[in-house]
């Protein structure tokens, strides 16, 4: 832990919407448990709710649930900050298997410095969308946001490679469907947390981790 919050920073600093740091019984699982749901309920899923209200703010969903999936990977996998393997291995675990298929069609991503191949949508979800939006602020071609009946569709055509001529497939997401399935996995992340039994003491011990770093608690 690199940092530590103060007993005055606690008075004065909320740790979600109306809740201060000292008024969280950090000695406690289930307290602190419920007071970090509160937290990512009000921070991350309240806004994205609202945006989805509307549709024209679809992208801002999609933004808010690529930071969702990071910010979970990493208490899932104990880490203090982000890594591709973590954000994918989570969508392939606790997502359903839509989010985490194999492409029908492998995608070549080129983010400005190389060339990765792309075999399923969870990659794509993470270079494709999660690097396109933190790193070059839009998607690239192949990915798309749609009010589709399905979570995830691959479509041929429309986008082809410069250089090759060839076709490149596009993934298309529903960010809606996509926040929902998130909630409910969040959801069941935290009741883990609270079961006692020993096959979730590693989650525990991860969720510390991550969250003495994080907080300075």
């Amino acid at each position: 832990m690199f940092y530590e919050v103060d007993q005055h920073a606690q008075s004065i600093r909320y740790f979600s919407r109306g809740v201060l740091y000292s008024q969280i019984d950090w000695s406690n699982l289930d307290r602190i448990v419920d007071s970090y749901r509160q937290r990512i309920q009000d921070w991350y899923f309240g806004p994205a709710k609202e945006l989805a209200k509307n549709w024209d703010f679809a992208f801002s969903v999609m933004a808010l649930n690529c930071l969702l999936i990071d910010t979970l990977s990493q208490y899932v996998a104990g880490r203090e900050s982000s890594r591709s393997n973590d954000f994918t291995e989570f969508i392939r675990k606790r997502l359903p298997r839509d989010y985490s298929c194999k492409l029908k069609t492998k995608i070549q991503h080129y983010d400005g410095r190389e060339e990765k191949t792309l075999k399923d949508v969870a990659s794509v979800l993470y270079y494709g969308f999660r690097c396109g939006i933190l790193h070059l602020a839009h998607i690239p071609p192949y990915c798309g946001v749609a009010q589709e009946a399905k979570p995830v569709r691959e479509v041929p055509g429309h986008v082809k490679y410069k250089k090759s001529g060839t076709c490149c497939p596009s993934i298309i997401v529903n960010p809606l469907t996509l926040l929902k399935d998130l909630e409910e996995t969040f959801e069941a992340y935290l009741g883990n947390l609270k079961d006692r039994d020993q096959k979730n003491d590693h989650l525990r011990a991860n969720f510390k981790e991550k969250f003495s770093s994080s907080f300075g608690e």
